[in-house]
């Protein structure tokens, strides 16, 4: 970058604007939150957590499309989940390495969920890696 360039840079730099996207994106992330408490993902069916049934209200729905701003993991398969809804098979899928079948997957991820809820309350960052 050369001198003219940083010049318009800094001139064009708008602090307000960049405070009010933060802003945003610290919404966005507590009302996902708040939503999906440690009690609600304890208590969720399966339904509740796999995208393919065309509900907006499914745990992976908003973690890949109200979450995108702070990290867009969209266009990608939906196996990255570990359990979800084949609407073209007609059923329920999921990777093996977390169960012989969709139920204990389910139950294993869900596991992992809330095992990374209460490390991240102890600020547990070892086990959150």
């Amino acid at each position: 970058m050369n001198i003219r360039a940083f010049e318009e840079a800094k001139r064009t730099f708008n602090m307000h604007s960049i405070e009010k996207d933060a802003m945003r994106v610290i919404e966005l992330r507590n009302e996902f939150s708040t939503y999906f408490t440690y009690e609600k993902i304890a208590s969720m069916d399966i339904d509740e957590y796999v995208v393919g049934l065309q509900s907006r209200d499914s745990f992976c729905y908003k973690l890949e499309r109200t979450l995108y701003e702070l990290g867009s993991i969209s266009g990608q398969p939906s196996n990255k989940f570990g359990v979800w809804y084949s609407p073209t098979k007609n059923q329920y899928c999921f990777q093996p390495r977390f169960g012989d079948n969709y139920k204990d997957a389910f139950e294993t991820l869900r596991r992992f969920l809330l095992d990374l809820l209460r490390a991240g309350e102890k600020e547990d960052y070892v086990a959150i890696e």
